[in-house]
């Protein structure tokens, strides 16, 4: 069976524009793009502190997200560093669509979705009613053993309505059916999440 356990990479780059809010509130547009990628919350705020410190308005200490690339709706404007370099390491990680369905589709907190996304196993295709017919297909020859369909010589009597049948275990929540960043895949065991 082609079902594995989810392992792509994300290409695109995470960034927040990090801005003053004593600026915003005074008609004056400061604030900083910030790359994320490899940073811990610490050094996320050193960079925002600096942004801060070099504001036109003196004594700025407030500030928001005004913008981001990258992490789709996972984050807002008051997002706390410490889930933002979460979000961002899934994110570019080896598991990334992963933790995107874990989080856009199941709404899994971040942190436990990036410890989990590993276990999302997954079965690649282009045209879901074919995805969901062919995972059918091959989980009933999965489950059925060879020799025992050879014996009863099965195969000519088998009028398998395979649409129908992946059909039923997407309605029936055995496997769900994703359509994340135009990567489309069924996750084979979605009702473990």
């Amino acid at each position: 069976m082609t079902t594995e356990t989810m392992e792509t990479t994300a290409t695109a780059e995470c960034r927040i524009y990090a801005a003053c809010l004593a600026s915003y509130n005074n008609g004056i547009l400061h604030g900083r793009w910030i790359d994320v990628d490899g940073k811990d919350a610490g050094e996320l705020w050193d960079e925002v502190a600096a942004m801060l410190a070099a504001s036109p308005i003196a004594g700025a200490e407030e500030w928001a997200i005004h913008d981001h690339e990258g992490f789709g709706r996972m984050i807002g404007e008051s997002s706390s560093f410490e889930e933002v370099a979460i979000i961002a390491e899934a994110l570019t990680g080896g598991n990334a669509l992963a933790f995107r369905w874990l989080v856009e589709d199941r709404g899994m907190a971040p942190a436990e979705a990036a410890e989990r996304a590993g276990d999302v196993q997954i079965y690649w295709g282009d045209d879901m009613r074919d995805l969901a017919a062919g995972y059918a297909q091959e989980l009933f020859e999965e489950m059925t053993a060879a020799d025992e369909r050879d014996r009863f010589n099965l195969w000519p009597f088998t009028c398998i309505d395979w649409e129908a049948a992946g059909r039923e275990l997407v309605i029936g929540g055995d496997v769900d059916a994703a359509d994340i960043a135009g990567e489309r895949f069924l996750v084979t065991n979605a009702n473990e999440f």
